[in-house]
């Protein structure tokens, strides 16, 4: 094996490994300004893309043994980063919308195996930021509704107490 290809399957390994998210995406028959158009959408979500030969992603695939991964096949390219991963897949999705050709034929999110269908799925989920506001309200609600009823009792028990002092001003009265 030469130096080169040594090198660059060392390198996608470690792209691979040390990725939050990689998107393997099929390409053909899109033009070159399609596809720098769809490497600048994804530059704004903080992710890069390469074409790799599929022989050198299927041995690294392999060598980390990461199960599910079917061969890949066809032309790929290989969308990465550590940011969060749903608006870059939602940025392939709508990408797929506009030109037909580039669509998902897999993920691996934290070293498991997407199939292309998990990945168009991940693109419907809203991102990191709403789902901790999402969760955070859910967390808060019990807490808010205690506050409203331990107030509520409170205000209750005053309100006894008032009817009551008016009473024995009536009476006393």
């Amino acid at each position: 094996m030469r130096a080169e290809r040594v090198q660059l399957g060392a390198y996608i390994d470690s792209l691979v490994s040390d990725s939050e998210y990689v998107f393997f995406i099929s390409y053909s028959g899109v033009s070159v300004a399609q596809f720098s158009d769809l490497r600048n959408q994804l530059h704004a979500n903080e992710a890069q893309c390469h074409v790799l030969k599929n022989t050198l992603l299927n041995r690294s695939i392999k060598s980390q043994e990461i199960d599910g991964v079917e061969k890949l096949a066809g032309d790929t390219a290989v969308v990465f980063g550590s940011a969060d991963p749903c608006p870059v897949a939602k940025t392939i999705k709508t990408f797929n919308e506009d030109v037909e050709n580039v669509d998902f034929k897999g993920a691996l999110i934290g070293g498991k195996f997407l199939s292309p269908g998990d990945a168009r799925a991940m693109a419907e989920l809203p991102s990191i930021d709403v789902l901790r506001s999402q969760l955070l309200g859910t967390i808060q609600a019990p807490m808010t509704n205690l506050v409203g009823v331990l107030n509520n009792s409170v205000a209750q028990m005053v309100w006894v107490l008032k009817a009551y002092e008016e009473k024995l001003n009536e009476q006393n009265g």
